[in-house]
């Protein structure tokens, strides 16, 4: 499946089907993050819930800290 993550297109594979499968893929899964799936804000709560479909604009946002 392409998608689109955080501007650039990129192929997932075909297991990757929920914003939840998306963070495990690039190993954000235990991150706090914002992700906005096709300029929609996506509740923590509903990331294995909400599905991305062919072509998704995914925006993923994580916190770095440092000093």
């Amino acid at each position: 499946m392409k998608l689109t993550v955080n501007g650039q297109s990129i192929e997932m594979p075909e297991h990757v089907t929920t914003v939840q499968h998306v963070l495990s893929h690039f190993g954000l899964e235990n991150r706090i993050v914002v992700v906005e799936v096709d300029a929609q804000i996506v509740d923590k709560c509903d990331f294995a819930d909400r599905i991305v479909d062919e072509g998704a604009r995914i925006e993923i946002v994580h916190f770095v800290g440092g000093g």
